[in-house]
């Protein structure tokens, strides 16, 4: 059904986690015909910055694969950017709010997914606090190069390549979460994009839902029906 205040028709679907599995799924349902809104909370952690939507949350906007995600600060400019029909809608607003306002008819839970184990070495929070840093995706840095700081406490590299993941400068991280991760062949390309890993997780969701997108398009103006909530 289609919420109030929206001419858009096709059927919304809400992914919380902007991370590159959660953005890879974000991007596919959006591909596959869904009206999607990706949830977050501020200052997001996620390093993978090449490979995801996170940067939304911290300039405004952010491609990935082609497709854009657009920040909505209030849940009040949602409709608006789903109604251009080319975009995903980012936002820190409430899962409930959101299923309120725009009656999904599916929620992704990306965090419940695994994460398949990364090839690149990663530099881990010794604490929590916000990363700042000059940094910048893709660059390359050498070992012991100074990377950023949280809290006053230097983090440096602790191996020669290119950054392939980089939390943003502000991101509120907590202890043990990672904040740099960097590829050892030094080749820029693998720094974005979509990770077959990721693209393995997008599918899985798309083949999940089609069922559900092909009947909510063929009964637009009906009965409402449950949320599903897909934790694969």
């Amino acid at each position: 059904m289609k919420a109030e205040g929206r001419r858009d028709d096709r059927p919304v679907v809400i992914v919380v986690g902007c991370d590159d599995v959660g953005s890879a799924i974000a991007r596919g349902l959006h591909v596959g015909g869904a009206a999607v809104v990706l949830i977050d909370e501020a200052d997001p952690p996620w390093p993978r910055r090449g490979m995801s939507y996170a940067d939304a949350w911290y300039v405004g906007g952010a491609t990935l694969a082609d497709v854009d995600a657009c920040f909505c600060a209030s849940v009040k400019s949602i409709p608006a950017v789903l109604d251009r029909g080319d975009t995903i809608a980012a936002t820190t607003w409430s899962l409930h709010g959101i299923a309120v306002a725009l009656q999904p008819i599916a929620f992704v839970d990306s965090r419940a997914i695994a994460r398949m184990p990364s090839s690149a070495p990663r530099v881990g929070a010794a604490h929590s606090g916000r990363f700042l840093t000059r940094h910048r995706i893709a660059e390359r840095v050498e070992v012991g190069e100074h990377l950023g700081e949280i809290a006053g406490v230097a983090v440096h590299a602790p191996v020669a390549g290119v950054l392939r993941g980089l939390t943003a400068r502000g991101g509120r991280v907590a202890a043990g979460q990672t904040v740099a991760e960097i590829d050892e062949s030094g080749d820029p390309s693998r720094c974005f994009g979509i990770s077959p890993e990721a693209q393995a997780s997008a599918q899985r969701i798309l083949v999940t839902l089609a069922r559900r997108l092909r009947a909510s398009r063929s009964c637009v103006g009906a009965r409402p029906r449950e949320t599903a909530h897909c934790h694969p």
